[in-house]
């Protein structure tokens, strides 16, 4: 999961960017354990989404995400991205609902 969204996230804040642009060994799952995304000046609206997306609403968090990849035009880039936005939606199915409040899902 944690990969997933460190990719999702990266591409999100560097839209101009492309895969191939990303950090070395990100794909691979090979980088550190806390990852670290200069967002700039989105710092707030990337923190409240990743926010939202544990504790609130995923699939909002899943669906702002979708629209931040509609430029892209790309069908590898574009097949690769859904399969990444494809994980989120299976954590989510994962997660159960708690009267007692927000829980994460144990994988």
């Amino acid at each position: 999961m944690q990969r997933t969204l460190a990719r999702l996230l990266w591409l999100a804040v560097n839209g101009e960017k492309t895969l191939s642009e990303m950090p070395a060994g990100w794909w691979s799952g090979e980088f550190m354990e806390t990852a670290t995304i200069k967002c700039g000046a989105t710092i707030g609206k990337a923190t409240a989404a990743m926010a939202g997306f544990f504790w609130d609403d995923p699939e909002r968090f899943i669906f702002m995400l979708g629209e931040k990849f509609s430029h892209r035009i790309n069908p590898f880039e574009r097949r690769v991205i859904e399969t990444e936005l494809k994980c989120l939606q299976e954590f989510c199915a994962k997660k159960k609902p708690d009267e007692t409040g927000p829980q994460l899902a144990l994988l």
